[in-house]
Formats: structure tokens, C-alpha cells, sequence
């Protein structure tokens, strides 16, 4: 028999053994949740090297902080971030990456049925490479989250292209085009400033006497720099809003620079409808139609800005009041947005600020909304540097 002595070194090796294998697995555990949450998961619509067939498959898999590749296909799904309780609370907030691989060849497509992809409150989405289509609301729509949102189109949604009333806020070398029932873009509230760059928002239509910022609709702290913002449109209203059909500034304040703003429609302020601080820099707002104003209310000039008519009503250090001489809304390589680029004879040729540095000026912008290098002392106004 085992002396009583034996028995406890038994007892307490055994112990000892017992925590030593829970601690093992306790940071097995650890490591293993570590490494899903910043994991890389794959979409194919074939299913091939294990990947998800559907974007939203994948979301309901993910941990935060991980990113999901998305093969090229159209993907006929909506797409939730985040969750939200029945009384609107946040419920397993999630920080995604989401890749496409190119935004004419990855598609996600709602089929004409509700948003496309909605970001919930403290949730953040970070996508890159993708057309969002056909929703029957909005394309993209947060709430209390966060989006950044970079070489995609947003295009042909019901209720608008992409509404945005959260924490921060950045779309960057885009195109948001040709939707329908909403601003193009709708800033309604951010909790930093929201950025607009590189960008091209066109063909937008507004609701009829619902709305005014058939391209933009700020209402919060936004910068808009480098971006084509063309052809959109505010129907006529007798007794409703249809105001800015570029631009319906209701907050701010709103920086401007190195932007084009032309051929934009709205009864009343065809190319911006202005109540709230307004700033602009190098930028060309001409041929806009409108019967009460190409630019309603007061615009401030931080300089080198171009227009054609009533819009400089600041003046600054080297605006022009001229015809631009702008060619048409078209690809103008390297760029993947179509740009509108200035003719020859120009009178935006090289009259930029004589400075280049970031987007917010009162420089001009280091390149141009195709990547196209600008140079001090020769830049050129608007978002195309020839």
C-alpha cells in the first residue's frame, strides 16, 4: 500500500497535470480565435477551393477584422453588416474587408429587392472593386457604422446610390451613376469629415418634389475634392423641393476643390443650392440649367475657381468668370472614371492654384482624379489635369 505521503505527491502531480493541460487549451483556444478573426475568407460562385458560393455566407462566418475575397461573377444577394436588436441597438458589431476582383467583373446585384449592402450601427465595412446594382432602395446604406469605399460603381438603385449617416465616411476613385429616387450620394450626418475623392457622380436623378442634391446631398462636414460631378438631375416641382442638382448644401461646411461640377439640372440652383458654408478652390461649376441661379446662395472663393456665370459671388485670387470649354462626359485613360476633360483653348489650362498639396486645398490637388501628376505652377482647374 501507498503511504498517506505517496497518495498526496500523487494527488498533487495529477493536479499540476490537470492545469497545465486547460492552460494548453485555453491558449490554443486563444490562438485559434485570433486567427479567425483575421482571417481571409474566399467567394466563388462554383464553390472551388473550399470557398463560399455567396458574399452574405461568408458575412455570417466572419469574425471582425477579417477580409473576403470575392472571385469575379454576379452575385444575386443582399448583404448585411453587423447586427441591430429589435430596438435598434448594435448586436455584434463587425469590421470587414471585402475585395472583388474588378469592378465590371464582380457584381453584386439585389434584383430590384430592398438595399443592396447596409452597414448597422458601430459596424464597419471597408469595399473595394465592385458594382452594387439594382436595389430597390438604396445601393449602400449606413447607419451609426462606417464605409470606405474604393474602384467600384454604384448604379441603377431605386432610392439613391449611397446614404451615409455614421462615424467616417470616405469614397475614393468611384463612380456613383444613373440611380434613381435619391441623391447619388447623401452625407446626412458624420461624426468626422466625410470625403469624396477621385470620384465621378452622374446621371442621378432625384425623386420628383422629395428632394433636392440629385449628385450630392451634404448636410454634415464634407470635402469633396477631385471629382466630376455631371448630368444629374432634379425634376421641376411646383409646390415640393427640387433644389441643387449637383449640390444641395442644407449642413456643412463644404470644402470644394480641383472639381468639376457641369450639366447638372434643377429648377432652382442647377449646379448647387447653397445653405450652409460653402468653399471653393480650383474648381469649375459652368453649364449647369436652371431658371433661378446655376449656383443659389452664397459660395465663398478660396481661389483659381472658374464659372461662366453667378457663382463667384466671393471673389477670390485668380477666378475666372468664362466659358470652360469642357469636352464631353467620357473615358479619358489612365482613368477608370469618366472624366470631362477641357479643350484646347481651355481657359482652365493652367490656371490652377501656382501651389500643389493635399485635397483640401487652397492648393491644387497632387494629381488629378485620374492619378494624373499635377505640377507647380501649371495645374489646371477641375478635376482633369491636362
Amino acid at each position: 500500500m501507498l503511504s498517506e505521503e505517496m497518495t498526496a505527491r500523487y494527488r498533487n502531480s495529477g493536479l499540476v497535470a490537470m492545469i497545465a493541460i486547460a492552460a494548453f487549451a485555453l491558449a490554443a483556444r486563444a490562438q485559434a480565435d485570433g486567427a479567425s478573426t483575421a482571417a481571409t475568407l474566399c467567394v466563388n460562385p462554383s464553390g472551388a477551393d473550399g470557398c463560399f458560393t455567396t458574399i452574405s455566407a461568408a458575412v455570417a462566418s466572419a469574425q471582425t477584422g477579417a477580409t473576403i475575397t470575392v472571385a469575379s461573377g454576379t452575385y444575386l444577394e443582399t448583404l448585411t453588416i453587423g447586427g441591430i436588436t429589435t430596438k435598434g441597438k448594435p448586436m455584434s458589431p463587425l469590421k470587414l474587408t471585402i475585395k472583388g476582383a474588378g469592378s465590371t467583373t464582380t457584381i453584386i446585384d439585389a434584383g430590384g429587392s430592398g438595399t443592396v449592402i447596409t452597414v448597422n450601427p458601430q459596424s464597419s465595412l471597408a469595399l473595394a472593386k465592385f458594382t452594387v446594382q439594382h436595389g430597390g432602395l438604396q445601393g449602400i446604406a449606413v447607419t451609426g457604422g462606417s464605409l470606405s469605399l474604393s474602384n467600384s460603381l454604384v448604379t441603377a438603385n431605386g432610392a439613391g446610390g449611397v446614404s451615409f449617416n455614421g462615424l467616417s465616411f470616405r469614397i475614393q476613385q468611384s463612380t456613383i451613376s444613373n440611380n434613381t429616387g435619391g441623391s447619388g450620394v447623401s452625407v446626412l450626418d458624420s461624426k468626422g469629415t466625410a470625403l469624396i475623392l477621385d470620384s465621378t457622380i452622374s446621371g442621378n436623378v432625384a425623386p420628383v418634389c422629395l428632394g433636392g442634391g440629385a449628385g450630392v446631398f451634404v448636410g454634415s462636414d464634407t470635402t469633396i475634392a477631385n471629382t466630376t460631378i455631371s448630368g444629374n438631375q432634379v425634376p421641376f416641382c411646383e409646390y415640393g423641393v427640387s433644389e441643387g442638382g449637383g449640390i444641395f448644401v442644407t449642413g456643412g461646411p463644404l470644402n470644394l476643390n480641383n472639381d468639376t461640377i457641369t450639366n447638372n439640372v434643377a429648377p432652382k440652383g442647377g449646379g448647387l443650392e447653397i445653405l450652409g458654408d460653402t468653399t471653393a478652390s480650383n474648381t469649375i461649376i459652368s453649364g449647369n440649367s436652371t431658371t433661378d441661379g446655376e449656383c443659389a446662395g452664397p459660395l465663398t472663393s478660396d481661389g483659381y475657381n472658374l464659372s461662366d456665370t453667378d457663382c463667384l459671388v466671393s471673389g477670390g485670387t485668380g477666378d475666372i468668370i468664362a466659358d470652360p470649354l469642357l469636352g464631353p462626359l467620357t473615358d479619358n485613360p489612365p482613368g477608370l472614371n469618366a472624366t470631362q476633360a477641357p479643350l484646347a483653348g481651355s481657359p482652365a489650362i493652367g490656371a490652377g492654384a501656382p501651389t500643389v498639396g493635399g485635397y483640401a486645398g487652397p492648393g491644387c490637388a497632387s494629381t488629378d482624379e485620374r492619378g494624373v501628376k499635377r505640377v507647380a505652377g501649371s495645374c489646371d482647374i477641375g478635376a482633369y489635369q491636362s
